[in-house]
């Protein structure tokens, strides 16, 4: 296999990968999903699009983000802003703000519509069940025992499902 290495002026990302993310969501037409939905809206009019919000979260998720403070990392990617067009990236701040007006009810009003679409969008051809069967061994010290050198052994046998 012969790999050419070269040189680029251009921005690069580490997170290339994401663009499969906008072309699936694109393909599903997102955007006209986010539009019927009772987003809350921000307050400021310097705040950002609450569809960005939600698209530039998921690609911080897609990214690794396991914490709002993650979601810099997408925030200050030059090729991700355009790639999906927004004129600047929001940072974990704006989305603290924009999920802190998330009640149960707007929580209940906006996923259920939402995952109604997004599953009734996946088509599915081929199913696969695939169980693992895995042994957990715990050792520990038995509690009133007279000797407190006897290790206990117990296995359990656990079905994992992916």
């Amino acid at each position: 296999m012969s790999l050419q290495i070269s040189f680029t002026d251009k921005e690069i990302t580490p997170w290339s990968g994401t663009i499969l993310l906008k072309k699936m969501l694109d393909r599903m037409n997102l955007d006209e999903q986010l539009d019927k939905l009772p987003l809350p809206t921000q307050g400021s009019n310097r705040g950002y699009a609450p569809d960005q919000l939600i698209k530039q979260f998921m690609t911080s998720i897609w990214c690794g983000a396991n914490k709002f403070e993650h979601c810099e990392v997408t925030c200050h990617d030059e090729v991700l802003r355009q790639c999906w067009g927004f004129k600047q990236m929001a940072g974990c701040k704006s989305f603290q703000r924009f999920f802190n007006k998330h009640t149960s009810a707007i929580n209940h009003d906006i996923f259920t519509p939402l995952y109604q679409w997004f599953f009734g969008n996946l088509q599915y051809d081929n199913y696969t069940l695939d169980v693992d069967s895995t042994i957990f061994t715990r050792y520990g010290n038995q509690q009133g025992s007279p000797r407190r050198d006897i290790i206990l052994k117990s296995q359990a046998e656990t079905a994992i499902i992916h």
